[in-house]
């Protein structure tokens, strides 16, 4: 017994001397190195047919496949004995609501903003850290993201930019990409026709390309309905008009294109907004590209 208890107080005294516990390692490089897998408390909610629960100290990823909507809570800030950095995680593959709402008056740090309850959309997972205080922001949002989608859903990429005034740095400016295209707008007047004011496109890598275009112009003498289209080759890195003629911002021309890059088999599809100066309200020039990558 006696030589159990020197070997103990020898191991508190290495703890503590090096401040580093390995597992499964006899040279630990963190204050916890594990050397192997581990295992979290998993729970899946709800239980008969409760409408609501609260998380203990023993939770830690939670999983909800119930067929109605359910309250999920936080447990309430511990003043005597602060539990923080605890972490909880909450999955909601069902379509129903999943309510996580703290106790009381407390509040979630989301995105910078408190809030006093979030809902998990379906095929998300919420992760929460408790802060420490003990009343105001007690936890924190820290990630929300997609698990996984049903086989009939996708997820939506996008690139979208608003560029205002317009002017001689526009071209520049404008240029909004995602994946391997980009399109900008060449003007650089605020208002009126100018030949070379086109919405352009070009590809990171040298590819052949087939292109449809709509456009609506909503301002006087605009027109309304004109199309086009256009295929060919292209060279990397290479801008090409997508418009035959320039467009007008005072005519607050509106266009759609459908763009396919053959060579990397992408599609795509772009909508951009042009308008030019307003006085009422009052507004300046501006040029918004939103481009969707389509499967």
């Amino acid at each position: 017994m006696k030589n159990k208890i020197i070997q103990f107080a020898l191991l508190s005294i290495g703890l503590n001397t090096f401040a580093q516990v390995g597992i499964n390692t006899t040279s630990p490089a963190s204050t916890i190195d594990v050397n192997g897998s581990f295992a979290t408390p998993y729970r899946t909610l709800p239980v008969s047919s409760e409408s609501e629960s609260t998380l203990t100290d023993t939770d830690y990823y939670i999983n909800y496949t119930g067929s109605s909507d359910y309250t999920l809570h936080l447990p309430s800030a511990n003043t005597t004995l602060p539990f923080k950095g605890r972490e909880y995680v909450v999955r909601n593959p069902t379509d129903k609501i999943l309510t996580v709402i703290p106790v009381g008056s407390e509040k979630i740090d989301i995105a910078g903003s408190e809030s006093s309850s979030i809902s998990v959309p379906k095929g998300y997972v919420a992760s929460f850290k408790n802060t420490g205080n003990t009343s105001g922001t007690t936890w924190v949002l820290t990630s929300l993201s997609l698990s996984g989608l049903p086989e009939d859903q996708k997820i939506l990429k996008y690139a979208a930019k608003t560029t205002t005034p317009i002017n001689a740095s526009t071209p520049t400016e404008s240029e909004t990409c995602i994946g391997v295209l980009c399109i900008r707008f060449a003007g650089t007047s605020p208002s009126g026709y100018q030949s070379g004011g086109r919405f352009q496109v070009k590809f990171d890598t040298q590819t052949n390309y087939s292109f449809s275009r709509w456009l609506f112009g909503a301002g006087a003498n605009a027109t309304s309905g004109a199309g086009g289209y256009g295929r060919g080759n292209i060279a990397a890195n290479t801008w090409l008009d997508l418009d035959a003629d320039g467009l007008n911002p005072s005519n607050d021309d509106m266009t759609s294109y459908i763009i396919s890059a053959i060579s990397p088999q992408k599609m795509y599809r772009v909508n951009t907004i042009l308008s030019s100066d307003k006085s009422n309200p009052s507004t300046q020039s501006v040029v918004k590209i939103f481009i969707e990558e389509l499967e």
